[in-house]
């Protein structure tokens, strides 16, 4: 059920809540960074484009929500201390990207899509304003902002704030080169011909923080996020 912008834009503003997150690998988010907009994963593969599989790709397809773009209300990985399953690259958006001018609808998840079996409409999306007054909550895994009808992009523009890119200390063999600084130069190769060079800052995890040892136990996975060339 479409909720009307103006009111999200008013519920996080009254909150003081200032910004939006999206996750991703280096290889998918370089297509966004080149395009200056967050493509839906059906548009990439539309485009003909590169991008890293995901463990939720079928689940997305037989909902029908293969074509929408996904924000989360918190960054994750500071919130769990630990990497974000959906990639090593963070991009952090104003919340004014929800009023940019262009066709599609802000839904908003009652549950997370990969617990939406057997589960009707009204279970899996939030129906109204008033219900998102009463139980929608900022940081709760399984509310997320959905653009949908949209034609699979949502452009940005200068509303990308800036981009959080992980360290997990690892060596890439292949061209004997650490993960960060190939990942670091794919993403700004990737906006080198936008008319906006967002900042790329590296993730700062508080001590308790256990990603660097999450990405080294999985090496392939890592590999995965982080090298734009696999």
């Amino acid at each position: 059920m479409k909720i009307d912008t103006k009111f999200l834009f008013d519920y996080f503003k009254s909150r003081n809540h200032k910004f939006l997150y999206h996750a991703n690998s280096v290889q998918t988010t370089s297509n966004f960074l080149m395009n200056n907009a967050l493509l839906s994963r059906g548009n990439v593969e539309r485009l003909n484009l590169n991008q890293t599989k995901q463990y939720t790709d079928k689940i997305d397809k037989q909902y029908g929500i293969w074509y929408d773009i996904w924000l989360d209300t918190v960054d994750i990985h500071k919130r769990i201390n630990d990497r974000n399953k959906y990639g090593s690259v963070l991009l952090e958006f104003k919340i004014q990207i929800l009023t940019m001018p262009q066709a599609g609808e802000w839904w908003i998840t009652k549950l997370n899509p990969t617990h939406w079996s057997g589960k009707e409409e009204h279970e899996k999306w939030f129906q109204s304003e008033v219900e998102v007054e009463e139980g929608f909550k900022i940081g709760d895994f399984n509310h997320s902002l959905v653009f949908r009808h949209s034609g699979g992009q949502l452009n940005y523009q200068k509303k990308l704030k800036r981009i959080i890119l992980d360290d997990p200390h690892m060596y890439y063999t292949e061209v004997y080169i650490d993960f960060f600084s190939l990942a670091y130069g794919a993403l700004m190769v990737s906006m080198k011909d936008s008319d906006y060079i967002c900042n790329i800052e590296k993730r700062k995890c508080y001590e308790n923080c256990i990603c660097q040892k999450s990405w080294q136990k999985d090496n392939n996975g890592s590999i995965k996020s982080f090298i734009p060339i696999v």
